[in-house]
């Protein structure tokens, strides 16, 4: 089997088994087939979205490969590098607006 990060989620689950099971059908809604990668090196998504909601603050991310990006209803925003922080430790946002800041003003 091939290793390759790719962007899966649980609902994949649906057209995955659809297409096991035979039907002819590569896309159910948000949920995508990852058959293929379970015998070839390919990609089944660029992007992935998702919602949460906790009665506290709910939010939204979008991620690709590399970076997540996490916005939440009450304006805080947070952005991890997933390939040199996976567990999401360092919020990379502040530093990155502070080194623009930075650029800025020198300008």
């Amino acid at each position: 089997m091939y290793k390759k990060n790719n962007l899966i989620t649980s609902k994949d689950m649906f057209a995955t088994i659809a297409e096991i099971a035979g039907i002819e059908i590569k896309e159910i809604n948000d949920s995508k087939s990852f058959k293929p990668l379970l015998s070839k090196e390919q990609s089944i998504r660029k992007r992935q979205y998702s919602e949460i909601k906790n009665n506290k603050n709910d939010a939204w991310t979008i991620r690709n490969g590399t970076y997540k990006l996490i916005v939440f209803t009450d304006g805080k925003e947070e952005i991890y590098n997933l390939s040199n922080d996976p567990y999401e430790k360092n919020n990379i946002l502040n530093s990155t607006l502070n080194t623009i800041k930075k650029n800025l003003k020198k300008n």
